[in-house]
């Protein structure tokens, strides 16, 4: 569900035609910038029969949550971003051009720390006898790699459009 509320942001980002409406679909987006990539260690930790401590759990959710407070802040401070303009291609395509705050920060480096003990956490149990279903596993990690690729891809060669969700939506 989170995945889908996520594409509809993106969609509306893409079609906005004042700022106003593309921050407001960006907003939208971050539900899943800030929340999936926790969930998913989450599952991965299931998969791979490792517990995560509730109160571990709690505050991963709970700093997560904050993250997506001053994300809500955006037009109004200049903790994410500092300011962002609406720019519109020749096929009517929109896309924001980003000026990044201090706390933005946050974002990826919780994005890249939950991926990476996902990403440990498969590898470790793919390498040790487990009764852990491997094939289950394997798709998982493939899952992940291509989530930080695409991310890493979209910042080193500074696409406009977000090819995030295509990663999420596989």
């Amino acid at each position: 569900m989170i995945v889908i509320l996520a594409t509809l942001g993106y969609i509306a980002m893409i079609r906005s035609t004042v700022l106003s409406e593309a921050l407001l679909a960006l907003k939208i987006t971050y539900i899943a910038g800030c929340f999936l990539p926790v969930t998913f260690l989450f599952v991965i930790a299931e998969a791979c029969a490792v517990n995560v401590p509730k109160w571990l759990e709690a505050l991963a959710l709970a700093f997560q949550g904050f993250i997506f407070i001053v994300v809500c802040g955006i037009g109004y401070n200049d903790l994410f971003y500092k300011g962002a303009e609406l720019v519109t291609d020749a096929r009517g395509n929109s896309y924001l051009v980003k000026d990044y705050g201090p706390l933005h920060v946050l974002y990826p480096g919780t994005m890249y720390t939950y991926l990476a003990c996902g990403f440990v956490l498969l590898v470790y149990t793919l390498r040790h006898e487990s009764k852990v279903y491997k094939p289950y596993i394997r798709i998982m990690m493939t899952c992940s790699t291509l989530t930080i690729v695409s991310y890493v891809v979209e910042r080193m060669l500074h696409i406009p459009y977000d090819i995030l969700p295509i990663s999420f939506t596989i």
